[in-house]
This record gives C-alpha cells, sequence and structure tokens, in this order.
C-alpha cells in the first residue's frame, strides 16, 4: 500500500496531470468519432451545473436504467446535504437540449428526463424536506402547469408538493391549497361511457372502425403494441372519446409542439441505433404493451403523448364513473405507472441476503440424491431462521439456483381453532398433492372457514401488482413490492403501526422490536447474466416477533397453522429442438406445523416440543 502523503501533491499540478491525460485519452479518438466540443456559451459555469446538468442528461437517456441511477444520484446527494448542487439542479427542469453531456446526433430524452426529475424529488421530499424546500416552487408550478399536463410528471410534483408542505417547508395559500388538491381531477361531471363510441382495434390494425392508414398519418403509430396496449385502455377512461381523435391530439402533441416530424419510425431511422444494435431483444421489446428497458424514440413519444394528451382531455371531456370500469378508470391507470410502494422506491425493500449457509453455499450431493434429500429439518429450517432468532417465518417464498440444481421454497399460514387444528392438519398432511388446497389469506372466503369450531382463518394480506415506474430499477434487485403483510385482525388486536419511515416493519405500542418484518434479498430473476449460470438466491419473507405472536395467539385463543413447501429439481442442461416438456428429475415435499398458543409446536405425527425462547426444542 502507498501512504496517502507520498500521492499529494498541489492542486495546479493535479489540474496539468488531468490535462495531460485528457489530451492522451483524446489522441486515441479518432476524428470522425469525436463528439465536437460545445460553444462556451453553453458549457457549465462551475461544478454544481455541471454535475446537476450531467444528472439530468442521464434522466433523459434511452435507457431507463440509467434514468434510474440519476435518480439515486440525487438521492445521495440529498442525504450527504449537496445544498448547492441540488439547487443548479432545479434550475435544469426547463432544459429541451443538451449539447454537452449528450453524443453527437444523440437525441436528449427531455421528456423523460422531467418525469424522473420529479420523481426523484418526491422522495427526497419524503427523507429531507429541509433540503427540498429550493425546489418547492418549481415542483408547484410543475403541478399547476396546464401548458404541459403530463399526468406522471404532475402527479409526482403534486405528491411532493404535499410532502413539503405537511412538513413545514412549503407555504401555500388557501387557493393553492384548492389547486393542488385538484391536480388530475375532472372538472366535468363523469358519465356513463357512451356505447356508440367503438374504442377496440381488431386484429388487422383497425381503429375504432376506421383502418389506420399510415399514409395518412403525421406521425407512424405502432399499431401493434402501442395502439392495443397503450391507447385502447386509456380510452377507456373516457366516456365518449373515439381512437381518431386521441390519435389526432398525440400528432399535435408530437409535431407541432414538441417538433418530431419526418420519419422515425423504421429501426434503420433511430437516432440512437448504435445503442440498440448489439443489445438483447428483450431490453427493446414492447410486446403486448411491455415498457422497454431501452427506449426507442418513436416509443418514448407515443408513451408520453399519450399522457399529456390525456391531460388535456381531462379538461373537457368527462371520464367514466369511478365504479363503471375501475381497472381502466384514469385515477387507476396512473397509479398503476407510479411507485409500487409509495413513497418508497422498491430498492427501499432490498436487504442483505441472510446470512445462510445455504444463502452462500452450493449442495454438494450428487443430484440424484439430492433431489428427494429433503428433511424435515429442512422444512424447519425455513421457519426458523438461525440469523433472527427471536422470529419465525411465516409468509413467504425463495430460490437458490445452481449450476445444475435449482430449489424453491413456500411458506404460508393461517389461524386454526386448538380444537380441531390438530384434525386439520392431519387431513392436509395426508392429502396427495399440497396444491389440492390453499392456507386462506385474510378475506379471502373462498378458503375461510368459521363456523364453529371449525374455524380456519387469514391473518395476512398479500399485495399482487403486475408493473411499477421503478420495475425498472436496476437497484431494486428481487425487491418489487411488500408481498405479504399484516392484516386487519392482528393489527387491531395488536394496535399495530407502521414504522415512521414507512420502512415494512409493524410495532406493537407495547414492544421496542418490531411485531412483523418483512424484507426481500437477492438478485432479479430477469437479469439473467448473473441468474442463468452458477450461484444465485433471491427471496422475500413476512417475519414475526416469536413472543408476540405467542401473546396474540393466546388472546386469541386460535393456534397457527404453518405450511412449508420445499420443491428441489435438476436444472436441463441440454434443450432439443420439438421438446414437449421437461424430463428433469423434481420432488416437491410439503410440511405442516400447527403453532400452539400455549407454546407447543406439532405436526402430523405428534408434538415436536416448544417453537417460543431463542430455538425450538423438540
Amino acid at each position: 500500500l502507498v501512504p496517502e502523503t507520498s500521492i499529494e501533491c498541489p492542486l495546479g499540478e493535479k489540474c496539468g496531470l488531468a490535462d495531460w491525460y485528457a489530451e492522451r485519452l483524446e489522441d486515441r479518438i479518432p476524428t470522425e468519432h469525436r463528439d465536437q466540443t460545445a460553444p462556451d456559451s453553453v458549457l457549465p459555469r462551475n461544478v454544481d451545473e455541471a454535475v446537476a446538468r450531467f444528472l439530468f442528461a442521464y434522466m433523459g437517456d434511452c435507457d431507463l436504467r440509467l434514468r434510474w441511477r440519476a435518480a439515486h444520484a440525487v438521492r445521495r446527494l440529498a442525504r450527504t446535504g449537496d445544498e448547492t448542487t441540488l439547487a443548479a439542479l432545479v434550475a435544469e427542469y426547463g432544459r429541451r437540449e443538451e449539447p454537452v453531456f449528450r453524443g453527437r446526433d444523440l437525441g436528449f430524452y427531455w421528456l423523460a428526463a422531467r418525469l424522473w426529475f420529479v420523481l426523484a424529488w418526491d422522495r427526497v421530499a419524503a427523507e429531507r424536506p429541509e433540503l427540498t424546500a429550493c425546489a418547492g416552487p418549481t415542483l408547484l408550478e410543475i403541478a399547476f402547469d396546464d401548458s404541459f399536463p403530463h399526468l406522471l410528471v404532475r402527479s409526482f410534483a403534486r405528491d411532493a408538493c404535499e410532502k413539503l408542505t405537511a412538513a413545514g417547508h412549503l407555504s401555500l395559500t388557501a387557493e393553492e391549497r384548492s389547486r393542488l388538491a385538484c391536480v388530475n381531477e375532472t372538472p366535468v361531471p363523469r358519465v356513463p361511457s357512451d356505447p356508440g363510441v367503438r374504442k377496440t382495434i381488431d386484429g388487422f390494425g383497425h381503429w375504432d372502425g376506421f383502418a389506420h392508414d399510415r399514409s395518412t398519418r403525421r406521425f407512424e403509430f405502432d399499431t401493434t403494441d402501442t395502439l392495443p396496449y397503450w391507447y385502447a385502455p386509456m380510452l377507456k377512461s373516457f366516456a365518449a372519446v373515439d381512437g381518431e381523435r386521441f390519435l389526432r391530439e398525440a400528432e399535435r402533441w408530437i409535431v407541432d409542439l414538441w417538433g418530431y416530424s419526418g420519419d422515425i419510425y423504421g429501426f434503420d431511422k433511430e437516432p440512437r441505433r448504435g445503442r440498440f444494435t448489439h443489445a438483447d431483444w428483450k431490453l427493446i421489446n414492447q410486446s403486448h404493451g411491455t415498457k422497454p428497458t431501452l427506449e426507442r424514440l418513436h416509443t418514448h413519444l407515443e408513451w408520453h403523448a399519450m399522457w399529456c394528451v390525456a391531460g388535456e382531455l381531462l379538461k373537457s371531456e368527462p371520464l367514466i364513473p369511478r365504479s363503471e370500469d375501475s381497472w381502466h378508470e384514469l385515477g387507476h391507470e396512473v397509479e398503476q405507472e407510479k411507485l409500487v410502494e409509495p413513497p418508497l422506491w422498491s430498492a427501499d425493500l432490498l436487504v442483505p441476503t441472510p446470512l445462510l449457509a445455504r444463502n452462500w453455499q452450493s449442495d454438494t450431493v450428487p443430484v440424484d440424491d439430492w433431489v428427494p434429500g429433503v428433511r424435515e429439518a429442512n422444512h424447519r429450517a425455513e421457519i426458523f431462521p438461525s440469523d433472527s432468532p427471536n422470529y419465525i417465518v411465516v409468509d413467504g417464498s425463495s430460490e437458490r439456483r445452481m449450476r445444475d440444481r435449482l430449489e424453491s421454497t413456500h411458506v404460508s399460514s393461517a389461524l386454526v381453532e386448538p380444537a380441531t387444528g390438530r384434525s386439520l392438519v392431519r387431513a392436509l398432511q395426508t392429502m396427495g398433492d399440497s396444491w389440492d388446497y390453499k392456507l386462506p389469506d385474510e378475506g379471502e372466503d373462498r378458503a375461510e372457514i368459521d363456523e364453529a369450531p371449525y374455524r380456519f382463518l387469514g391473518w395476512l394480506r398479500h399485495s399482487y401488482r403486475d408493473d411499477g415506474i421503478d420495475k425498472k430499477d436496476p437497484f431494486r434487485g428481487h425487491a418489487f413490492q411488500i408481498g405479504s403483510r399484516p392484516g386487519r385482525r392482528v393489527t387491531v388486536a395488536c394496535g399495530l403501526t407502521r414504522d415512521k419511515a414507512d420502512q415494512p416493519r409493524w410495532f406493537n405500542s407495547e414492544a421496542e422490536q418490531p411485531m412483523f418484518v418483512y424484507e426481500a434479498w437477492g438478485v432479479d430473476a430477469a437479469d439473467e447474466e448473473r441468474y442463468r449460470d452458477g450461484f444465485a438466491v433471491a427471496g422475500q419473507h413476512l417475519l414475526t416477533h416469536k413472543e408476540q405472536l405467542l401473546s396474540f395467539l393466546h388472546d386469541q385463543g386460535l393456534d397457527l397453522v404453518v405450511e412449508v413447501e420445499v420443491t428441489r429439481r435438476e436444472r436441463e442442461t441440454r434443450r432439443y429442438a420439438g421438446e414437449e416438456e421437461d424430463t428433469s428429475p423434481e420432488g416437491r415435499f410439503a410440511r405442516l406445523y400447527l403453532f400452539g398458543g400455549e407454546g407447543n409446536l406439532e405436526v402430523a405425527e405428534g408434538r415436536l416440543g416448544t417453537w417460543t425462547g431463542d430455538s425450538p426444542t423438540a
């Protein structure tokens, strides 16, 4: 190691060394591949402005992963208290061109930059509202800006303003409060959908009864994916708007207001085609309305125009009633495209991989012996994590991928009447297939039973969501949403409250440690480069504090049934054309446990011991 003092040098020498190295790198780049130096008039005036412009430029990159990295950088600036750079970033919102930090002939996606700008400030407003005060007036202007009625941009700006107002760092008049509450709300009474206005597309590119003739349009829309999977659902939010009008409005935004005209649909017309040529097609894929990771220019324009058209129509066209079609109600459309677990980002849910040997070491037993080698101890280890001795796992799933094998686990639980709990466990354990029954969620009428003495009740709630803007965040790993959380029964009985910082922890007012903790870890299964070969783990679980759970069960006069299912199979290493099914060996083993309200732990065969204390005793 070189002592720190040996590499210190005066500032002037450091600058000279940097200039020399920059010139050395420049000489290696062929002239035709160099970007031309921007005029002095557009260069950043100081370091703060340079950093702010650099981040704003990457918020407008075609790669959504880079936009997210820039947004995370803004959070880091806030956490380190860099007020001057944050203030410089506020001034960047109106920028539509970036000749310094974008390459020559590469369009700056300023629409995306605006969206990620308000997205980042909304998160900072929750974490460091005192540092977001500098952006408050700008965010308020964005929320009120009728000339740019982008529903998502205005929605995030409104949310940030509400956080600043609640924290006392943004003062609003009564009129401004009223206007803020009305952002993205229609002033027109809602009416039922007009049955005479068709809002569907047939399989031949026909939209609402007219052919989408590309020769007659000023902008060439994607009739395969954009129109049926983005525009058609948005149309259903409005009671009497047809497809032709929606497309005319979209063209007005793209061509007349934003200035994008000419042929930009073909891949050979893509200004950033160098970024797409060697990319995995899945990153560019827009099939069935999928939001691509790498966004081509025409796709980018279609998507943002849709939100501006909807925002403009909102001012004068009636929406359908909230109860008519909740799936296509405009408010639902907006929320589905925002954060999955507001105000958190999905990355906030990610924790380090639990320090359990099975999460860090591959199994060395021959795969033919390993697949059927699941024992009761393997099941028990899934619900009694050695790294959290005061907690048990009451819900969750995990996956371990190794070069030649795969193991997945699932844990679920439900409340049961003590008088019939043992019989229920024996009955379920002896069923031929664990998929023939289900431990119910709270409120799941088809699975719950509440007729004494037969009580089989859900006590947890599960979340299911397909998408959200943070799905493309490269820092989220396997975390996406809070998959399971305490239900109403246990929340009311124990007086549970959510963590003040909105982390997925729920506290009993009488205990210092949280009663429930949700955790997610590991890599995203879609990250094929890391997930395909070698060793990778991912999972999520809901932990419950043992002593607090015991008190709850005792007070409710109920027991808890926990099911653990372990599936092992050999990974298919060869795939032949025309193969109809995977014939790799597989073994699936389910085990049911009864956690008694008096602390006893039982299985179908009888008593195992107790489940309270630092570790269960058998």
